[in-house]
């Protein structure tokens, strides 16, 4: 099974830097493209600092593989950079779960770690996978429900058997498709076009009320609700990404400021506690965020550096 490429952004605030030891700290767990990542980081005996990133999925006699490339920045509050790029195959027969690289202890102490704090950004590109399954259904939409629906909607070479009533509860789209003058209306398979049917399948499922969201799918789910007009499901993603989701600070606040969440930004900022917080939230190139959130921020650093 292959799946098209994929991206994540982890970052990690480190902090009390300088009681760092030889064992491995972690930044949290992420989910994509159905697998566990994390970061890892350690002081290593030859005086530098080891940034790695895993990959959790068990090794086992099953062959699965994912083609990565990936850079490692490391961050300083006061702006500084040193950024490295990687390339590794992650695979059930591979020497290592994690791969990184090494960064001088002294030159992080001289000019990159302040207030005893240090950003680790790692944000890579998932170009291949083969041999990992797909997420589990949480809801059947096959030709066994056909008596508890009224319509077909085909996606791609998918077919999903609904209900009208939810779809037009749910989805101001489907509202006016299913019950206003066009000729969809009168008939009892619909074709959707350009749309993934394994995202789809997570809408619907939302739509009934499944809790069906993960890290790995609510940006896609979130360009269907934004399509379909999908209040409620995006009331769900919102809340889903205040209380559950482990994506960066960063990323939640891109999705805040494209899709409006007044409550997740607010959230976000409220947790803004440190300068060091401030800088991994913050786009590289600011004129690229969200003009309030990057206004948020600002005065955030303005206020904890006063």
């Amino acid at each position: 099974m292959e799946t098209p490429k994929k991206e994540m952004l982890l970052t990690h605030v480190v902090k009390d830097f300088s009681s760092l030891s030889v064992g491995y700290r972690y930044g949290p767990d992420m989910l994509c493209a159905n697998m566990k990542w994390r970061i890892g980081y350690r002081k290593t005996e030859m005086q530098s600092l080891a940034v790695h990133l895993y990959c959790r999925r068990p090794r086992t006699d099953k062959v699965w593989s994912v083609a990565t490339k990936f850079s490692i920045r490391l961050l300083s509050v006061n702006g500084k950079v040193w950024p490295v790029e990687a390339t590794y195959t992650y695979a059930n027969n591979s020497d290592y779960s994690a791969y990184g690289l090494f960064f001088s202890l002294d030159v992080l102490r001289k000019d990159y770690v302040v207030d005893d704090t240090l950003i680790i950004e790692i944000k890579a590109t998932i170009d291949a996978v083969t041999g990992v399954e797909k997420p589990e259904k949480k809801r059947s939409f096959e030709k066994s429900m056909e008596e508890s629906s009224d319509v077909i909607l085909k996606v791609a070479e998918q077919k999903f058997h609904v209900s009208k009533g939810n779809l037009v509860a749910q989805s101001e789209f489907f509202k006016k498709l299913l019950m206003g003058t066009f000729k969809e209306k009168k008939q009892k398979e619909i074709e959707l076009i350009e749309i993934d049917p394994d995202i789809f399948q997570v809408f619907l499922e939302l739509v009934y009320m499944e809790d069906a969201l993960t890290d790995d799918n609510v940006e896609e789910v979130l360009k269907l609700v934004n399509m379909y007009i999908a209040k409620n499901v995006a009331r769900l993603c919102e809340q889903f990404l205040m209380y559950e989701s482990t994506l960066s600070m960063r990323t939640k606040l891109q999705i805040a400021g494209k899709y409006k969440f007044e409550k997740l930004k607010n959230l976000c900022i409220e947790n803004v506690k440190t300068r060091a917080d401030v800088r991994a939230a913050m786009e590289s190139d600011p004129s690229q965020s969200d003009a309030s959130i990057c206004h948020a921020l600002l005065e955030k650093m303005v206020t904890l550096s006063s």
